[in-house]
C-alpha cells in the first residue's frame, strides 16, 4: 500500500511543478489558458488534460476554441488544487492495483504515473520490475523506457525520468 508522508508529498509536488510547469497558452489574456503539449493534446494547469463534455481529450490546434471553452483551470490556486486531486487519484489507483512502495519509491512511481497515466504504467516494464523487486539497474531501465513523445526522444522526459529514478 502506498502512503506518502508530507515531506515526500512536498518533494513530489516540486517535481511535478518543475517538469509540468504552469500551463498558460496565451500570456496576453488574464488568467491561465490551456496550451498544447508536444503531442498536440490540450492541457491546463500542471499537465491536466482538457476534456470535452463527453470526457474525451481535446487534440490539435484546430480545436483551440474548444479547449478554451472546456478549460476549468484559470488561476494558480485552481491549478494547485487540481494537481493535489490528481496526485490523490494516482495514489488511489496505485493502491487499487496493489502497488506497494516506501515513500521515496512511491514519489517516483506517482510522478511517472501522473505523467504517463495509470493505463500506461500498468503495462510498463517499470511496473513489472517494481512488483518483482528487480534490481536498481532494471528499475532504472523501466523509468528510461518512457522518454519518447510523439515518437521522438525528448530531453525533458530524459531529465524527468532521471529525477524520478533518483527519487525512487
Amino acid at each position: 500500500m502506498i502512503t506518502l508522508t508530507q515531506k515526500y508529498r512536498d518533494l513530489l509536488k516540486l517535481l511535478i511543478t518543475h517538469y509540468e510547469s504552469l500551463h498558460d497558452g496565451d500570456l496576453t489574456e488574464i488568467g491561465l489558458q490551456p496550451k498544447m503539449d508536444c503531442d498536440n493534446v490540450w492541457t491546463e494547469g500542471y499537465g491536466s488534460l482538457v476534456l470535452d463534455d463527453k470526457g474525451y481529450k481535446i487534440v490539435g490546434f484546430e480545436n483551440k476554441a474548444k479547449a478554451y471553452k472546456f478549460a476549468k483551470i484559470h488561476t494558480l490556486e485552481e491549478a494547485t488544487i487540481e494537481m493535489d486531486k490528481k496526485i490523490d487519484e494516482v495514489i488511489r489507483l496505485l493502491n487499487k492495483y496493489g502497488v506497494n512502495a516506501i515513500d521515496q519509491q512511491a514519489a517516483g512511481l506517482i510522478d511517472i504515473t501522473y505523467n504517463i497515466g495509470i493505463g500506461n504504467f500498468l503495462i510498463s516494464k517499470l511496473y513489472h520490475y517494481h512488483t518483482k523487486h528487480a534490481t536498481s539497474d532494471w528499475i532504472q531501465k523501466g523509468f528510461d523506457g518512457w522518454t519518447k513523445s510523439g515518437g521522438f526522444v525528448k530531453n525533458g522526459l530524459i531529465a524527468r525520468r532521471k529525477s524520478e529514478f533518483t527519487m525512487y
